[in-house]
């Protein structure tokens, strides 16, 4: 099994790569990375009751998930996880627009009990990125990189009515390309970061 792969049948499987800034100071500045990520994975260890944060890491439904045994366990837990009904429906959209691309979705939360803590976000993401590491542990590697969230916009509250209008306007990166990307929207328990759903659609149409 591989990260671009779906393994589940009839399930879609959403992966987002955060890159994390806390190791720019080794002399190798990772061009993907952003402080709000680090923050993000701070937040997670603070929720998990964890002091530890550490990289390469990998967050499933919210909750840490270490890989002992290899990506089998990936799998099977997958396959629990999509026993459960989606607890929220998303209804994602990429239109042009004069400003950029028009990204909107409309989320519904059923559950009146998960509306107070439910949040929805948009990731754009990129794939098929590459760097060259120039110091370091990885010194002369040629790294690549797939699921790369270039934007996080959010949170976007859901009313009381169990509904949200989740709209954000995209302004292209200049070294960005536009059909090796995507967008994800997601919707998300604050209170202990379980995913209620995620929907994701492609940014450009691919020839």
């Amino acid at each position: 099994m591989k990260l671009d792969e779906q393994p589940i049948e009839g399930a879609e499987f959403v992966v987002l790569s955060e890159h994390v800034d806390y190791w720019n100071q080794l002399g190798w500045p990772d061009r993907f990375s952003q402080a709000r990520f680090s923050e993000r994975q701070r937040q997670i260890a603070d929720r998990l009751h964890s002091g530890t944060i550490y990289t390469p890491q990998l967050v499933l439904d919210g909750r840490d998930l270490r890989l002992v045994g290899g990506m089998d366990k990936l799998q099977k837990t997958l396959a629990v996880n999509n026993q459960q009904p989606a607890a929220a429906s998303i209804d994602v959209r990429v239109e042009q627009a004069a400003q950029g691309l028009a990204i909107s979705a409309q989320v519904a939360v059923p559950d009146p009990a998960l509306r107070a803590d439910a949040q929805a976000w948009i990731a754009v993401f990129e794939n098929g990125l590459s760097s060259r590491v120039a110091r370091g542990e990885n010194a002369g590697k040629q790294l690549y990189h797939d699921f790369v969230v270039r934007e996080l916009v959010g949170p976007f509250p859901v009313d009381r009515e169990g509904r949200a209008q989740v709209q954000h306007t995209l302004r292209s990166g200049a070294d960005w390309t536009l059909t090796n990307m995507g967008v994800a929207v997601l919707v998300q328990r604050k209170d202990n970061g379980e995913f209620l759903q995620a929907a994701q659609a492609p940014l450009a149409c691919r020839s």
